[in-house]
């Protein structure tokens, strides 16, 4: 089910896992990032409503490079929100374009995992698969 859709990202809901899907379709600029970013979180809070346990999916295969800043924000700003929300488990889907999968894999590896576990899948089926034993 289509939740929102831009030119540059789709959020998506599953209500078989169930999860939110952010798919990315091509480059966003900085405010764009953020915001589809921050409507994904309000998609995650308003289908909480009916799903006790809900995950968060990034279909990054098409994701291109960000700006090292629009990490920092995911990480210091995105991040507690998502926590705050509820969310324990992501999902990630590896981007194809090496430079986007670094940034990734810097998002990733800056991530407190106290509180939050991050896997990386190669396909959305593996992804899912993996989120609903959780």
């Amino acid at each position: 089910m289509i939740f929102h859709q831009e030119d540059y990202a789709i959020i998506l809901f599953d209500e078989d896992v169930p999860c939110v899907v952010i798919e990315w379709i091509t480059y966003t600029k900085s405010q764009q990032f953020r915001d589809i970013l921050n409507r994904t979180l309000e998609a995650y809070k308003f289908f909480t409503l009916k799903h006790n346990k809900l995950h968060w999916i990034i279909d990054a295969r098409n994701f291109l490079p960000v700006l090292p800043q629009d990490i920092d924000w995911a990480i210091g700003e995105l991040n507690p929100r998502l926590l705050a929300s509820g969310l324990k488990y992501m999902a990630i889907i590896d981007a194809e374009n090496e430079y986007a999968r670094a940034r990734m894999d810097e998002y990733i590896n800056r991530t407190d995992f106290t509180h939050l576990i991050i896997r990386t899948f190669k396909s959305l089926e593996e992804a899912k698969d993996w989120l609903k034993t959780c």
